[in-house]
């Protein structure tokens, strides 16, 4: 993490995405070579599929509604809400993508697109609204500095991890995403399809979100199984499965964006022309695919179906 943060405060987005070039290159050849040599150790794909068949309820896609970590049921319902915030509004997948020369530099992602995002919207948000007039070379040293705070903020909530969720990294980093996205995919989700949401029950949604996701992840660190189990209740809400708690999370924000919008006036419609579904240019939207685009579409769609059958019944 610090060797990240160092190129990433010395060169900035230039950096951060030639190294992604070669990180990209080094992880395909890398995943194949462990995927290779692995299976050639095993024994083959049938001594894989053999030796998962030993324990199905460890390697089965879908688990059980009864697994205590991922039922199939909120799998479903915490997917759809972690993967619209991931891939629509995560900043440093947008600014990444808006910064490639295409979508290849665009795809990967790291702890650098992370740090210099961060640098980013600090700057932008709230330095050049402090200080209107300063200067490039102010809001450049900014920006290096709030990376070098995410990044010495980043080391010390390492020790904090494990408290969060004992069932490793992956485990951890799902934990936290199914917390930040609801509020975030729900703002988004009605900014397109509902004109009458204002920037005030944006804010609140937001607001109230983080605050009831953070107060989750919190109760695991300190409450629930193996920890603290009174009070009853805090206990209980610790260890509610976080696939249902992002799915009744994301509830929540509806409710709230939609309530609290409803009691202001709308937003004047200039303001959102070309930013919800009813406003935008059709013509323009029709004019940025062709048949090359749906013949690629159709066929990624078609792989990862057939991904997901087979895996489905692999075992």
């Amino acid at each position: 993490m610090l060797l990240t943060g160092l190129y990433t405060v010395a060169g900035g987005l230039r950096a951060v995405l030639y190294t992604d070039s070669v990180q990209a290159l080094v992880l395909i050849l890398g995943s194949a070579a462990i995927t290779w040599f692995g299976l050639g150790q095993l024994g083959g794909w049938g001594e894989l599929r053999n030796f998962a068949a030993t324990s199905v309820a460890d390697y089965a896609l879908w688990r059980p509604l009864s697994d205590p970590e991922f039922p199939w049921l909120g799998i479903l319902i915490a997917s759809p809400i972690v993967g619209i915030w991931y891939w629509c509004t995560d900043q440093y997948i947008v600014q990444r993508t808006l910064a490639a020369k295409n979508l290849q530099a665009a795809l990967m992602s790291s702890l650098s697109s992370l740090f210099n995002s961060t640098a980013t919207l600090f700057t932008v948000d709230i330095y050049e609204k402090l200080r209107p007039g300063a200067s490039e070379q102010q809001i450049v040293t900014t920006g290096r500095l709030a990376t070098g705070v995410v990044i010495v903020l980043g080391l010390l909530w390492i020790p904090v991890m494990p408290a969060i969720s004992e069932g490793g990294l992956y485990q951890y980093l799902q934990n936290v995403q199914s917390y930040l996205a609801p509020p975030i995919t729900a703002v988004f989700l009605l900014g397109i399809f509902n004109s009458r949401v204002n920037a005030r029950g944006a804010l609140w949604g937001m607001a109230a979100g983080f605050i009831l996701g953070m107060a989750k992840l919190g109760s695991q660190a300190i409450f629930g199984s193996g920890k603290n189990e009174s009070p009853a209740l805090l206990a209980a809400i610790a260890d509610f499965n976080f696939l249902y708690f992002s799915g009744v999370l994301f509830l929540i924000c509806l409710a709230i964006m939609i309530g609290v919008s409803r009691a202001g006036p709308p937003p004047p419609p200039e303001q959102i022309r070309g930013l919800t579904l009813a406003s935008i240019d059709r013509q323009a939207v029709r004019q940025s695919w062709n048949r090359t685009d749906i013949i690629a579409t159709v066929t990624v769609l078609g792989l990862v179906a057939a991904i997901y059958l087979y895996f489905s019944f692999w075992i």
